[in-house]
């Protein structure tokens, strides 16, 4: 047997293993690509025009009185670029609270539906050791399976037209149409698979993407003596203090301080960064006073990796988003012509 049809039989079962899976996640990534929007609509506070960041340390502190003492742990500002900020309790609870920290909803786990859907996505909802390994190790599959389908696509090059719909339902047309799928969408279609998997294992892109197989680079560590910050600095003055460190950045989150601590740690967006968990944090409220850490003067590598998150998820302006759609359709079109000729093969 040649190589080429080895090629083409390894491309047609490895292909029906993972059309289901290209199909699930295609589905449901179109569906997350428009989220903001899906917030926008079923919650009336993300309307709003959003205010000053000099509100955050309000909003903070009205958080914090919203809630029993030590069950918030983490809240992301501005959640989706709306209005609302995204609260982290414990026992896998969340919360939806407005500009100025006034309640909107708590709930669990994935009662919300925004949260199922990625949960779906990311997980299949099995978990983050079998669910997040699948979806990973597929996406792998997934990229070996478009350079194997160009390669056996290549000889047939010449008879290229973008003909999406079969003529019929027999067995040759369905894979006709499935090749110039395929190849029409190669690219933007690689892209989002490959950012996928960065994300999916994000500590393994970084020591084979960023460090090389090296020792990682670790963030920058700054002891700045603060005499205006006593060890009990409040919110509003630890985020004057961010502001004025760094003008051109965004509060992104807060940490707040655990039972056994009264330490509690600000993450800023810095201006040129495209890393929403924001690579700079400052640690308030420590005996040695406050810490920065960040990364300045990035690698080409390390901004390649801060791309991978906006580029997988939208973060873009509406053309992108809609570009995102239209591949991502095409994505779980592709998977259904192929189990169809799959099965009139077999037939």
């Amino acid at each position: 047997m040649s190589n080429i049809k080895i090629l083409k039989k390894i491309h047609r079962y490895l292909g029906l293993i993972l059309s289901v899976l290209l199909l699930l996640v295609s589905i449901t990534g179109v569906m997350l690509v428009w989220k903001r929007e899906y917030l926008w609509v079923t919650i009336p506070q993300a309307r709003e025009l959003r205010a000053e960041q000099s509100v955050l340390a309000e909003a903070a502190v009205a958080i914090a009185s919203s809630h029993p003492e030590g069950e918030v742990m983490f809240v992301r500002f501005y959640s989706e670029g709306l209005s609302i900020h995204k609260v982290y309790l414990t026992g896998r609870r969340y919360a939806w609270h407005d500009e100025q920290g006034n309640l909107i909803q708590i709930w669990q786990g994935n009662e919300r539906f925004e949260d199922w859907l990625l949960d779906l996505h990311h997980r299949l909802l099995l978990g983050n050791t079998f669910g997040l390994n699948a979806v990973g190790m597929g996406g792998l599959l997934v990229i070996f399976l478009m350079l194997s389908g160009a390669i056996i696509w290549w000889p047939w090059r010449r008879g290229y037209s973008m003909n999406f719909v079969p003529n019929n339902g027999r067995h040759g047309s369905l894979l006709k149409s499935h090749g110039q799928v395929g190849v029409t969408i190669a690219l933007p279609a690689l892209l989002i698979v490959t950012t996928g998997v960065i994300l999916v294992y994000p500590t393994e892109s970084r020591y084979i993407l960023r460090d090389g197989l090296g020792e990682p680079e670790l963030p920058r560590t700054v002891v700045v003596d603060a005499p205006e910050l006593s060890s009990d600095v409040s919110w509003s003055a630890a985020f004057d203090y961010a502001q004025r460190r760094f003008p051109e950045g965004h509060l992104n989150w807060l940490s707040y301080p655990r039972a056994d601590s009264t330490s509690f740690t600000v993450g800023v967006q810095e201006a040129a960064s495209f890393n929403v968990m924001a690579n700079t944090t400052i640690k308030f409220g420590v005996e040695q006073g406050v810490i920065v850490k960040h990364q300045s003067d990035q690698t080409i590598n390390q901004q390649a990796l801060d791309y991978a998150y906006p580029l997988h998820t939208g973060k873009f302006p509406t053309w992108y988003r809609l570009l995102l759609s239209v591949v991502g359709v095409l994505l779980a079109w592709l998977s259904f012509l192929g189990l169809l000729a799959f099965s009139k093969r077999k037939r």
